[in-house]
């Protein structure tokens, strides 16, 4: 079994075939603080993510969760008029329907716009509350 490298974070677009010359929403997300021992190793004391949701078509719906086979919680609500999101640590808490402990996590999100185009984004990231990094 290949081991899921906690430093990537993809972003996967797929237009469906009834939606000819629309393009999917463009997602980009990033820890709001990474405080690992250098500033791209998505380690964190802190699980707050912000990002955006782009397209030229409305946002249909904006999904995340920690798990590749769930569907998700909604998110669409938190997309600002600029397409700009904040996942605090309560509502991390809330798509994984637990607190966050300690550990390696990946968040998945989906953006679906009005004609059905859709992507995926993966953030994978380490939340580390035990060690304090020095510089």
């Amino acid at each position: 079994m290949a081991e899921h490298d906690p430093g990537t974070a993809t972003d996967r677009r797929r237009q469906q075939p009834s939606a000819a010359g629309d393009s999917p929403p463009a997602i980009a997300a990033a820890l709001v603080n990474d405080t690992g021992s250098n500033s791209a190793d998505r380690i964190t004391n802190n699980p707050a993510i912000s990002g955006t949701v782009t397209d030229a078509s409305d946002i249909a719906s904006f999904r995340a969760s920690f798990s590749r086979e769930s569907t998700g919680i909604e998110l669409k609500d938190l997309l600002t008029d600029d397409g700009t999101f904040a996942l605090t640590p309560n509502t991390l808490s809330t798509v994984n329907s637990s607190p966050l402990t300690d550990g390696t996590y990946t968040l998945y999100l989906l953006a679906t716009d009005s004609h059905g185009n859709t992507s995926n984004f993966e953030l994978a990231f380490t939340l580390d509350t035990t060690t304090s990094w020095l510089s």
